[in-house]
């Protein structure tokens, strides 16, 4: 079985990865939004478009960035995809426009069910055509996390009903998948590629690469608080940070807290690795075991829910090695 977050063997230099490489926005919510712990103000969206303009970065559909990740045509240096989830209304009034003014493509990740709701919260089916005719890209996504067990294989059926719908609403193949909140397991991940999607994206940050694992792709999550001014700048520099031999495998965790390791693959060098998590105030433990292998011990359980270990260190140009491990209790 292929392991998770780009394991397969690769010796590549630090200037072929920078090269070969995207930073995957996630945004959610725009405006005064009634969630602001998912959203962003206008004000600081119109400032995210301006750092990317700005900065020389490139703005790819997100179809594009996959399409390099199966050896399609290469992506061009400090390339960028914008994807936005949930399908909620603030996305086609707020965001829908600034995007489109400048040129920018988008890909939007929905639930049919909601878009059926529409009214104040979500966009309607008309709003997502819209989009599309404009050059939009569109994917799936589910109101509730997928789990493991009986039920996976009903959920497994419901989402390829809902790829199918979408497409005979909006006429746009649908090839990408969104794990709703970002949480996933082994059997979920599993299940995604089965249905036949391209790929699937999470929300554990880190750029992808061409080692990644296609069907558990990282994404930067972009909140008022996370994502404006030099934060935004750090992460559309940052560069991947390729493992292999990961433990645990599963970010559905059973032992709380993991036992966790790495091997940094190839000729990467790696100077002064630092890994943290929102569960502990302090950095956490990291022993380094030769050249390439890394233990990274925490000093108390995971909370129930969401968690993710985020490792970065120096990179080519003064650019962060980014490297973001998702785990998910319960």
């Amino acid at each position: 079985m292929r392991a998770l977050f780009g394991i397969a063997a690769c010796l590549l230099t630090a200037g072929a990865w920078a090269a070969d490489t995207a930073a995957v926005l996630v945004y959610f919510r725009f405006g005064k939004d009634r969630s602001p712990g998912a959203s962003v103000t206008i004000e600081s969206f119109e400032r995210n478009l301006a750092t990317i303009a700005q900065g020389g970065y490139r703005v790819v559909p997100l179809v594009e960035v996959v399409a390099a990740l199966r050896g399609g045509p290469a992506l061009p240096n400090k390339a960028v995809a914008i994807t936005v989830d949930g399908g909620y209304a603030t996305a086609y009034r707020d965001g829908w426009p600034r995007l489109r003014a400048a040129g920018l493509p988008v890909t939007v990740f929905v639930v049919p069910e909601l878009l059926d709701r529409g009214g104040d919260a979500y966009m309607s089916w008309s709003e997502l055509k819209v989009m599309v005719a404009a050059g939009a890209g569109v994917g799936v996504t589910q109101q509730i996390p997928l789990r493991d067990g009986e039920a996976l294989a009903r959920r497994k059926r419901d989402i390829e009903q809902a790829a199918a719908r979408i497409k005979a609403e909006t006429g746009a193949a649908v090839t990408l998948f969104s794990f709703p909140g970002g949480e996933f397991s082994l059997a979920t991940r599993e299940a995604i590629e089965r249905a036949g999607f391209a790929a699937a994206f999470g929300q554990h940050t880190g750029p992808v690469h061409p080692g990644a694992d296609r069907f558990a792709l990282p994404r930067f999550p972009v909140t008022q608080s996370l994502g404006d001014g030099s934060r935004l700048t750090r992460l559309l520099d940052s560069v991947p940070l390729p493992i292999e031999d990961l433990i645990p495998l599963d970010p559905r965790l059973g032992d709380n807290p993991p036992w966790l390791g790495f091997t940094v693959q190839g000729q990467t060098a790696i100077e002064r690795l630092t890994c943290t998590s929102a569960h502990e105030s302090q950095p956490l433990t990291v022993e380094r075991l030769g050249d390439h292998r890394f233990e990274v011990r925490m000093s108390r359980p995971f909370p129930p829910g969401r968690n993710r270990v985020v490792c970065t260190a120096p990179g080519p140009g003064g650019r962060l090695r980014w490297l973001g491990l998702p785990f998910f209790v319960g």
